[in-house]
């Protein structure tokens, strides 16, 4: 699997929308302390994840 773009809205502590462009191979996250890196990191490790029945999303959520 390739994820080349993760688009990020009303996730966590974020109240605007943020994309990030994914390239295949490394993938460094630079920024500011509170810019975003830690939820960009998490929304990945959830859109990762095994599918459980208590997601807080639902398949309509999510666009490849």
């Amino acid at each position: 699997m390739y994820i080349s773009k993760l688009r990020i809205e009303g996730y966590k502590n974020t109240n605007r929308e943020s994309s990030v462009i994914l390239n295949k191979g490394l993938n460094i996250l630079v920024g500011e302390n509170g810019s975003g890196k830690t939820a960009i990191i998490n929304a990945l490790r959830l859109l990762l994840r095994e599918k459980e029945s208590n997601t807080a999303f639902s398949e309509g959520d999510l666009y490849c």
